[in-house]
This record gives structure tokens, C-alpha cells and sequence, in this order.
């Protein structure tokens, strides 16, 4: 019963503040349309108008437009500019079949060839020429025998960003009424009367002076960049290269196109620069009124309309659905309006601003989402003060924690899932009360059960520690037996060592040069074993004597070695490099011990060099401090540099270089018991490195 209540009571909560919610979002409504009204998208109204051309592409023109151009050709050919206008009287006599001439070119000043000029242009009849309006507002005509033959103005108007959308037919200014000069050109050639305009009589963007007054405007519908019309060279035509036939029927407008002559047009087209000539955009908007397919903007009232009934219907759609739906809602009509814009103006060339219905898309896809929130935030508060007290007696936090911003927007089933979590929870809260006590049950078994693993794990430790110490036993067994085989070992070798010496003090003279050769065999032998077995016995120290590390100059002690190894044998000529000081953290026994190896095992290697080296240094390996000893004597192959440090274990043969093969294996295991690496470079007669690192 109480979750019927409260469920009741929070449908009514919904609408609670709907009125004021329709409110804010009829005012921020009427913001948008204040802002497009005031032109505050105009720019982004601009760039859409001007991209839906360059998508369009290219639309083929009619062939009853052909443009003279005054190109760079014509300029070779006919003489600089301006040409003398007798040119353009022979032009006429040449386009005697053409539907209708008009002349882009200003002819203001009176010429000694106007007369020839005037007397082609009655002799053909359909003539145009234009009409200029300087800056001081003043109605420049053509020269006076030019002045009787129909005329039209060339002012084009830009937009504030310089791009050339629209032209006004008619001009008010002065006492004149002067039509364009497409329209005039139109009218000369006994078109059909002018299209339906755009709309009222209204200023341009950059309106040149109260004294204008610019009716009848209209947008240019481009049918390309630049060079779309059919375009020849004026000298061709001059010149008889063209058939007289060839422009029967057809309109031709004269201008210059060539680069430098006059100020060229940005057009919709123009996104790379590429402006058009004067005379190409009259094309343009003759054939749009010769066509009737100018571009008609839709009216503001009725695009102001159709947004108020796409926001309502949004409004209403935001409200229902969840936000994951209401996303792809927002994202649908953010795409469908462009392409609907798009459509509209390919189709039929209507064109209708899109920013205001953008704009009106996403504004209010955040405002219902913040009223979502807000409705929410009320729910759960409601909840929240309903389950309060029993959530305080179980020892839970009232406070909650819940996801905020686009993670709880966009979670399944948006903010109202939980809410709806967090009733049913409510209606549960007594029977997982019930369920906890049962789980409490259920934790203390296993604590115990813990308990008794703990004991068992103890137990184990215990045995392993008995292990440790019988090892420990075992170790030292090991070691007094290393030792009494020593002992045993080098009892039998002083007899022998002994009884050699006798013999060779006794008996040598009367030895035959075999027993000799014997004798010394044994006696080298004799010595071998006795260093094998010194070898051996410090390698097994190594493993259990301590080591005590402390601060020790390892360079100042392989400069000490070195000093001894030269004097054991002052006939060698060796050359030591011994950098110092090389300070490290290590016991100065053991290391005395691998250095006295290192060095040793260079000078042992290097006798048979000419010129010996042997090197001691640091040098960094992987940004940390490595030592090296380096020599250039006999090397080794680096294939075989596993077993260098292996006891016993020798690369070379016992004549060529003695040696017991437990050196290298005592450097390792006093460079690994200090926690380092050891590792060797070698070229067979060239030299070798051993590397050793120290932590």
C-alpha cells in the first residue's frame, strides 16, 4: 500500500512544473529567432548557401549564351586596352544573326570611334551597353552617341564577406530608374517579361547611400565556377574564325576576361580563389531570367513557422522518450535538416537558412534534459526521505552515490532507471534485512574456517623452517668435508713435493735426461694440484662468508694489482689504463679477489702481445654504471662465451696458457652475491672485455 502511494505521488510530480518548463522554452525560442532575425547566423547561413553550390556541382548551361571574352588573345591580336571601339563596331556587323549584343565594357568618354560604333550598333538594333554609378552617387552614361541605345547598370551586390549572391534589377537613384543590365539585355532580345522577385524592395549589406533605393532583387543562381559558359575569344570572331552562322539566335555579351582589366567577382564557387569575370556573372543572371530558375529565398514568417512546429513536436519527443533515445533524435534531425535544405535547393532552388532550426534542435535537447534532471533529482529525494530512517537503523548512508553528467545521461534507460531502481529497492529493504542476518550467519562459518587454514599455514612455516635448519646442517657438513679432503688431499702431494726435492738434489746429475723430463713433469703437476685445490676451496668460501659491504676505491686497488703484476715480471712491456677513483658499495676482500682474477686472467692472455694494453674503467649500460677490464690479447669466440664462467671450464689449451678454469666462476660468484651480472666481449686475437655491474 505504501508503494502504491508513493508511486502516485511521484506521477503527479511530473507535472508539476510542465507550464514553466513550456515557458522557458517558448522564451529561448524566441531568442533563436531574435538572433537569426538579427543576423547573428548570418555567417553560418552564408557558408551553408555557398557549400550547397559547390555540392550541386556544375549545372550545363543553355546554348543561347555565348560570351565574346576580351582575353589575353584578343589583347595580342586586336591592340592593348581599352580597344578602340571601332573594334566593337566590326564586332557587330559580325554578330548581325545574333539574338542580342551587350556590352560589359564602360564606355563613358566620347571617342573618334563612336560614330562608327553608334552607326553599327542602329544598323544591328539590339545593342546594350552599360551604365556605371560612381561613389558620388552619379549616373554615368555611355558617350553621347552611345547614350540613345538601351542601357542597364552592372552593380553587382557583395555580401559582407566579399561573395557576389544577389543583383538588384532596378536602381532608383538621382531621378533615374535604371534596370540592370541583364534585365536590359533581356528586354533587347524580346525575352519573356521579368520573373516574380524575391520578395519587397529592400537595402543591400553594404548599401551604398540613403540616395539609392534597390528594388526587385534576386539571387544568382551560378551554374558553375568559372569558364561554365561557352566562351571565344572576341579576336576569333573579329577575325572571321568563327561562322558567321554559328551565333544565329543566340545572345552574346562582350567583356574582358583577361587578367588585370578589371575588379573579377567572388562567387559561391570561389572557395579556392578562383573569382569570375564581370561579364560571366551578367551570364549567369541572364540566364536565370531567361530561364525563370533564380534561387528564391523562403520568407522569414513562414521559416519561422515551420521551426515553432519542428520545436514542438521535438519538445514533445525529448520530454517522452528516454535520453539514449532522445540523443538519436537530436542526432537525426541535426543530419535531416541539412539534407532537406539540401534537397529543397537542388530540386527546386529554394533555399531555406538552416541555423535557426540547428540551433533550435540542439537548445532544446539541453533544456529537456536539464528539466529531465531536475524532475529526477525531485524523485529521488522523495525516495531518499521515504527509506531514510530505516536506511539510518541498518547502518547504511543516506547520502547515496550515483553517476552525474553524460554517465548517467547516457546510461541504459536513462535517470528514470534508477528512480526505479530505487522504488522497487524501497518495497525489498524489510526482506534483505531477513537475508542479512542469514548472510551474517554464513560469514562468521567462514571466518573460522579462515582461522583454521591460518593455523595450518603456520604449521607449514614451522616445518619449513625445520627444513632450513637441517639444510643449514647439511651445508656445514658439506663445507668440513671440502676441507678434510683438502687436508687429505695435500698431505700425499707435500710427500710427493718433498721426495721430488730430494731427488732432484741428490740424484739429479746421475739421471738420464728421460727420468729428468719425468721428474719435472711431476713437479709441475704437483703444483697445478695444489692450485686447483686453493682455487677450489675459495670458491666454496664464497658461498658462506658474509659479506660486508663499505665505501672502497676499486680503482686505486686495480691500480695496485697492476703494480704487482709488473713487477712479478719486469721484461714484459705492458701499458696499464686505470681510471680513478671508482668509488662503489662492496666488500673490499671479495672484490680484491675478482679484480686479482680479472687482471690477472688479462696479463695471463696478453703475454704473447707485442704491445700489451690492459684497461680498468666505467662506462654506462642501460643509464646505470658498469665496470669493465679490457685487454688486447688473445681473445675467445663469443659462441663460446657460456662457458667461461663454468668451473673447470677453459677455452684454451693448457699449454698454450695456464690456469686452474675456477677464476671466472669465483668472479661470478662474488659479483652475483653482491647482486650484479658479469658478462664478457671477446674477438679471437684481438682482445677481450669482461663487464661486471654492482648495485
Amino acid at each position: 500500500m505504501l508503494c502504491t502511494e508513493r508511486r502516485n505521488s511521484l506521477k503527479s510530480g511530473f507535472n508539476r512544473k510542465g507550464v514553466r518548463n513550456i515557458l522557458i522554452a517558448l522564451a529561448g525560442l524566441f531568442v533563436i529567432f531574435g538572433a537569426e532575425d538579427l543576423g547573428f547566423f548570418e555567417g553560418i547561413n552564408r557558408y551553408c548557401y555557398d557549400l550547397a553550390f559547390r555540392l550541386r556541382g556544375t549545372i550545363r548551361p543553355g546554348n543561347d549564351i555565348v560570351i565574346a571574352a576580351i582575353d589575353e588573345k584578343t589583347l595580342q591580336e586586336l591592340g592593348q586596352w581599352p580597344l578602340h571601339r571601332s573594334i566593337y563596331g566590326q564586332l557587330l556587323d559580325t554578330l548581325h544573326e545574333a539574338r542580342a549584343v551587350g556590352f560589359t565594357v564602360i564606355m563613358a568618354e566620347p571617342t573618334a570611334d563612336d560614330p562608327v560604333l553608334a552607326a553599327a550598333a542602329t544598323h544591328y538594333g539590339r545593342t546594350v551597353f552599360p551604365l556605371y554609378i560612381d561613389e558620388h552617387l552619379q549616373v554615368t552614361a555611355p558617350a553621347p552617341q552611345l547614350s540613345r541605345f538601351p542601357a542597364g547598370h552592372l552593380h553587382i551586390e557583395q555580401g559582407i564577406d566579399g561573395v557576389t549572391r544577389r543583383v538588384f534589377h532596378t536602381l532608383k537613384v538621382g531621378g533615374w530608374v535604371v534596370p540592370s543590365f541583364a534585365a536590359a539585355v533581356q528586354e533587347a532580345a524580346a525575352a519573356p517579361p521579368l520573373p516574380a522577385t524575391d520578395g519587397k524592395p529592400s537595402q543591400s549589406d553594404n548599401e551604398i547611400s540613403t540616395g539609392i533605393i534597390q528594388l526587385a532583387p534576386m539571387h544568382i543562381n551560378y551554374h558553375g565556377p568559372r569558364g561554365t559558359f561557352p566562351t571565344i575569344p572576341m579576336a576569333d570572331i573579329v577575325n572571321g574564325r568563327v561562322p558567321a552562322g554559328f551565333f544565329k539566335g543566340k545572345i552574346v555579351l562582350v567583356g574582358p576576361t583577361a587578367a588585370g582589366l578589371e575588379e573579377q567577382v567572388f562567387t559561391p564557387f570561389s572557395q579556392q580563389r578562383n573569382r569570375m569575370p564581370a561579364v560571366e556573372v551578367q551570364a549567369n543572371i541572364l540566364s536565370n531570367l531567361l530561364q525563370h530558375d533564380n534561387i528564391r529565398i523562403s520568407d522569414t514568417s513562414v521559416r519561422f513557422a515551420a521551426c515553432l512546429l519542428i520545436a514542438v513536436i521535438l519538445f514533445v519527443l525529448y520530454m517522452k522518450l528516454t535520453e539514449t533515445v532522445a540523443t538519436l533524435v537530436w542526432l537525426t534531425a541535426s543530419i535531416t535538416v541539412p539534407v532537406i535544405v539540401y534537397l529543397l535547393f537542388v530540386r527546386f532552388g529554394i533555399w531555406v537558412d538552416p541555423a535557426a532550426f540547428i540551433f533550435t534542435a540542439g537548445f532544446l535537447y539541453l533544456l529537456t534534459f536539464l528539466f529531465k534532471l531536475e524532475i529526477a533529482t525531485g524523485k529521488l529525494q522523495q525516495e531518499y526521505a521515504t527509506v531514510a530512517d530505516h536506511l539510518k537503523a541498518s547502518g547504511h548512508a543516506t547520502g547515496g552515490r550515483g553517476y552525474r553528467g553524460l554517465a548517467d545521461y547516457l546510461s541504459i534507460g536513462g535517470i528514470n532507471a534508477r528512480i526505479a531502481i530505487l522504488s522497487e529497492a524501497t518495497c525489498q529493504i524489510m526482506e534483505q534485512t531477513r537475508q542479512l542476518a542469514e548472510t551474517n550467519e554464513a560469514l562468521h562459518l567462514e571466518i573460522e574456517q579462515r582461522i583454521s587454514a591460518q593455523k595450518e599455514i603456520s604449521a607449514l612455516n614451522e616445518d619449513l623452517l625445520r627444513q632450513k635448519h637441517a639444510l643449514e646442517a647439511v651445508n656445514n657438513e658439506l663445507e668440513a668435508f671440502s676441507y678434510s679432503v683438502s687436508h687429505d688431499l695435500r698431505a700425499p702431494l707435500r710427500s710427493i713435493a718433498g721426495f721430488s726435492a730430494l731427488l732432484i738434489e741428490e740424484c739429479l746429475e746421475s739421471m738420464p735426461p728421460l727420468g729428468k723430463e719425468y721428474l719435472e713433469r711431476i713437479n709441475n703437476n704437483v703444483v697445478r694440484m695444489e692450485s686447483l685445490i686453493t682455487a677450489f676451496l675459495t670458491l666454496s668460501r664464497l658461498s658462506r662468508i658474509d659479506i660486508s659491504r663499505q665505501r672502497i676505491d676499486i680503482g686505486a686497488m686495480a691500480r695496485e694489482i697492476a703494480e704487482e703484476l709488473a713487477a712479478s715480471d719486469r721484461q714484459r712491456q705492458v701499458n696499464f689504463t686505470i681510471t680513478e677513483p671508482v668509488i662503489v658499495n662492496a666488500d673490499p676482500a671479495f672484490m680484491r679477489v675478482a679484480l686479482d682474477n680479472l687482471l690477472g686472467n688479462a696479463w695471463k692472455f696478453t703475454a704473447r702481445t707485442a704491445t700489451a694494453t690492459i684497461e680498468f674503467g666505467i662506462v654506462q649500460h642501460d643509464t646505470l654504471p658498469c665496470y669493465f677490464v679490457r685487454d688486447n690479447g688473445a681473445g675467445f669466440d663469443v659462441t663460446h662465451a657460456s662457458r667461461l664462467f663454468a668451473p673447470f671450464q677453459r677455452l684454451h689449451q693448457q699449454n698454450e696458457f695456464s690456469g686452474t678454469g675456477i677464476g671466472l666462476a669465483t668472479v661470478q660468484r662474488i659479483i652475483q652475491r653482491h647482486g650484479g651480472v658479469v658478462w664478457a666481449e671477446g674477438t679471437p686475437g684481438e682482445g677481450a672485455t669482461f663487464y661486471f655491474s654492482l648495485p
